[in-house]
């Protein structure tokens, strides 16, 4: 049960990228490519915290490894999620993405245990 409790949101939240990247011809409402690269910096930011969590709460594999590991997932994640959309009409695969997808998912991976201690302190002053 602990593995479907940790695992879980990482699932969800893959699904949900999966869906909104097979949204044909979606495009941003400000036609800017920096917002395109900011959204994906954010939406893997996410991912890399959710496999983050997941991957400490259910392995005992060593600090170092988890961040490598997360990166990793992101990293081919990004990848074939950039491939599906090249499948997708009005939609295009760019290597800028999976860049931004790495590094969303390096930074929700580093951040991960300053939140976590932020959370931990906050609920327990209550």
């Amino acid at each position: 049960m602990k593995i479907l409790k940790f695992w879980y949101p990482v699932l969800a939240y893959s699904g949900i990228i999966f869906c909104v990247s097979n949204i044909p011809n979606l495009s941003a409402p400000i036609n800017h490519n920096s917002l395109d690269k900011i959204a994906h910096l954010v939406e893997y930011s996410m991912l890399g915290l959710f496999c983050t969590r997941a991957l400490l709460n259910t392995t005992t594999l060593p600090n170092k490894a988890v961040v490598w590991i997360v990166i990793s997932l992101c990293f081919f994640y990004g990848i074939s999620d950039e491939y599906h959309q090249s499948f997708v009409v009005g939609r295009v695969a760019e290597w800028g993405d999976v860049v931004a997808d790495t590094i969303g998912g390096s930074i929700g991976v580093l951040i991960y245990p300053f939140l976590r201690r932020r959370c931990l302190t906050y609920f327990r002053k209550k």
